[in-house]
């Protein structure tokens, strides 16, 4: 997968033509299956959690991204961009900023390497430790996403409305 998607971008940026390719991480969103769901739902019904440490992601969320490509294509911005939050969090870190955010008990939460996970046995491939992104060109371009806490924020009042 990771292959042919940098395949793909090279294509792209050898075409001769003027490009905008946004990369996006670790995708999150009130709706769908995603790491914040599945951590809420067990969270709320009390089960512990297994987060690990060692495994580092930019958690974007989702509701950023359409405005942020509209504001890049309004600018006529051109080359790669990475759109994420301008943090980088293990997933031990984001699992506990979403037990604080909806009040969960933190104890629910287990720290674990990725190497002793019960994750990494269900996984068909390895997964890279870090898939964090640098966003200092967006950051360049005057735009700045949604931080974990505040995307959390957003969907918990979007929660709490319907």
């Amino acid at each position: 997968y990771g292959k042919t998607k940098l395949e793909s971008e090279g294509l792209i940026k050898n075409s001769g033509l003027e490009y905008l390719i946004a990369r996006v991480s670790t995708l999150y969103s009130e709706n769908g299956k995603n790491f914040v769901n599945w951590a809420i739902d067990k969270l709320r019904r009390g089960e512990e959690i297994e987060a690990i440490l060692d495994h580092i992601r930019t958690p974007t969320f989702v509701d950023d991204v359409p405005l942020v490509l509209d504001t890049l294509i309004n600018k006529k911005a051109y080359g790669i961009y990475h759109l994420a939050s301008p943090e980088n969090l293990s997933v031990y870190e984001m699992a506990l900023t979403i037990a604080d955010v909806f009040g969960f008990d933190k104890s629910l939460i287990r720290a674990v390497q990725y190497s002793e996970s019960k994750l990494k046995k269900k996984q068909a491939a390895l997964r890279p430790k870090n898939t964090s992104l640098n966003t200092e060109k967006l950051k360049s371009e005057g735009i700045l996403m949604s931080n974990f806490t505040e995307g959390l924020l957003r969907i918990k009042k979007s929660v709490k409305e319907e």
